[in-house]
């Protein structure tokens, strides 16, 4: 459970730049030397002498679509989405589109077509492009936040989108959010350590005439694997996401996943870049320190000299997955192996509707996140949190009112399934001994108070000791319980987060300051890694008393009081670039 405040989280944050700033910002400069990052940063890169000058999208994008071995990629992945007259698909990456006008007619006017991009110019020259089709539509989207409900689509796909992003399975999960139970999600992405040419050396080159001019005459099959060794590994933010998609679906829930491996050829120095950005490669590769600038221009040189006979190839994999909650999915063609086919069936995940409970119709709701957040404990999805009768009546009208309290709700029944804070504070302050003050700083939020009722009734005994009991016993209750719903309120925590324009997240979990970690804390730092959070730090809560002995705030918002009868308390400190 997180304090309700950042005041108290600041002043180790600037301890903590103080000691590890340094390290941090080489990471961070380390990780920016990738195709994702470059290329989200684009646009500040104009000049052509610069190393890390990333290719347009608009214009990589177009020239990959000029390949004609693309269009038998392209034509791969229309046969996975087996589209079917009076079909809702979203195109979660969407590009320019130049696919759409396949997929408008296979829909028909009863269809449906959503293209959905993070660029707004690539946005712009899909909706000029395809603006006489009436059954398509384009707008800018989050992949993390899709504004869409759930169960919305009967296809969802993305090409070339998750190896980019840097949480896939979040962003898988929300795709699958938003597709209808029975319906498919198709995924595509390459291995880029797939990626091989025909590079002949003087002696394999049987019979042929043409040979390179001496000074390009070396041993280029070990040049070139220098350099993609330099760059392959941290090209993009998962550049072997085409093997592990199957493996993605699976954690997010789906069902009779299948995969089909694709084969990518081209022929030419042209073909080549417009497929793999090989010179932008080379240079990154030279950032990294793998080859020198002279090796970078020979293996240039090289393959510019090899021209229209350059061949090589690499393997794109095609991944679909189906959503749990039909009985029939047999229906479509077999896509090509299938993965899994002895696990069994993911058991299917309640759909919730999660909303900020800030309406005079939520005060009822009240007492029941108070009695939520006190006394249930999430043994599901979210592990056990330690908590007692803590937060009163006004703490939770403290969050109604500043709407601070995202609620999860049974669309049927409108219970409440569970709810989480989210409260904003500032920004992290940068390390002192750093000179560029113009730096942008971390606008940061935090939640805490996250809560999900499960099918497990959990008692506390003893809270204000170190000895902390739980029994646990089978509740009789809805089944809708459980599995999806925290994972869902923390998306929804830093959407919101996002929305409001905070770029970190952060979150504490707190355990006695002696003695043995409960094993169900060690449990929820685990549940909070998966989800993107790394751990920073621990720090000790005490609490501070005046001259008579009693206890004052401190390090404690005013509206955590009741916090002050626990004992001493270490704060396991997690935050998540958003």
């Amino acid at each position: 459970m997180l304090l309700g405040s950042s005041r108290w989280y600041l002043p180790f944050r600037q301890q903590q730049q103080r000691y590890f700033a340094p390290s941090f910002q080489r990471c961070q400069d380390q990780s920016s030397l990738n195709y994702s990052a470059t290329w989200r940063q684009t646009g500040n890169t104009k000049d052509d002498a610069c190393p890390l000058q990333a290719p347009d999208p608009a214009s990589y994008l177009k020239g990959f679509d000029e390949v004609p071995e693309t269009a038998l990629y392209k034509d791969a992945i229309q046969q996975a989405l087996h589209l079917q007259a009076g079909h809702r698909i979203l195109d979660v990456g969407c590009g320019t589109g130049t696919h759409i006008p396949k997929y408008s007619k296979l829909v028909g006017p009863t269809g449906n077509i959503v293209g959905v991009d993070i660029s707004s110019s690539v946005i712009q020259e899909a909706t000029r492009k395809y603006q006489s089709l009436d059954n398509v539509q384009f707008q800018v989207g989050n992949v993390y936040d899709l504004p869409f409900e759930a169960n919305s689509f009967d296809v969802v796909k993305e090409d070339r989108v998750l190896e980019h992003i840097i949480r896939p399975w979040e962003a898988a999960q929300e795709m699958l959010r938003v597709t209808k139970p029975g319906g498919c999600l198709v995924i595509a992405n390459p291995d880029f350590r797939s990626f091989t040419m025909d590079l002949p050396s003087q002696s394999q080159r049987w019979g042929e005439l043409r040979r390179p001019p001496a000074e390009l005459d070396f041993d280029f099959y070990e040049l070139m694997a220098k350099l993609l060794y330099g760059v392959v590994p941290t090209l993009a933010c998962h550049s072997s996401m085409g093997l592990q998609m199957p493996r993605l679906l699976r954690a997010t829930g789906c069902q009779d996943i299948e995969l089909q491996i694709f084969p990518l050829p081209f022929m030419g120095r042209e073909n080549l870049e417009k497929i793999v950005p090989i010179s932008y490669m080379a240079r990154l590769s030279e950032a990294n320190g793998a080859i020198s600038q002279q090796e970078r221009t020979l293996a240039m040189e090289r393959l510019d000299w090899e021209g229209e006979d350059l061949f090589g190839v690499m393997n794109m994999y095609i991944c679909r997955g189906v959503k749990p909650g039909a009985s029939d999915t047999s229906t479509r063609p077999a896509l090509g192996h299938a993965m899994y086919p002895n696990k069994p069936k993911p058991a299917p995940k309640h759909e919730v509707h999660i909303r900020v409970a800030k309406t005079p119709d939520d005060a009822d709701l009240i007492e029941q996140a108070r009695n939520l957040v006190n006394n249930e404990y999430a043994t599901s999805d979210t592990g056990t949190t330690l908590s007692s009768t803590r937060l009163r009546p006004q703490d939770i009208q403290y969050m109604f009112e500043n709407e601070e309290l995202l609620m999860a709700l049974d669309p049927e029944t409108k219970e409440l399934l569970g709810c989480i804070q989210v409260k904003f504070g500032g920004s992290l302050p940068l390390d002192s001994r750093d000179d560029d003050k113009n730096k942008q700083k971390d606008v940061v939020a935090e939640f805490t108070c996250l809560a999900v009722a499960s099918d497990v009734a959990a008692v506390v005994t003893n809270a204000n000791t170190q000895e902390v009991a739980i029994d646990r016993t089978v509740k009789a209750g809805s089944s809708k319980r459980g599995r999806g719903i925290g994972p869902a309120l923390v998306r929804k925590a830093e959407a919101m987060a996002r929305d409001k324009g905070a770029t970190k997240m952060l979150l504490a979990i707190m355990c006695p300051a002696h003695g043995e970690k409960p094993p169900y804390k060690a449990w929820l730092e685990g549940y909070y890694k998966s989800l993107g959070y790394e751990y920073q730090s621990t720090m000790l809560l005490d609490f501070a008393t005046d001259d008579n002995g009693k206890v004052v705030v401190d390090q404690l918002h005013e509206m955590y009081e009741p916090l002050h009868q626990l004992v001493q308390c270490n704060a396991i400190l997690f935050d998540k670039q958003l």
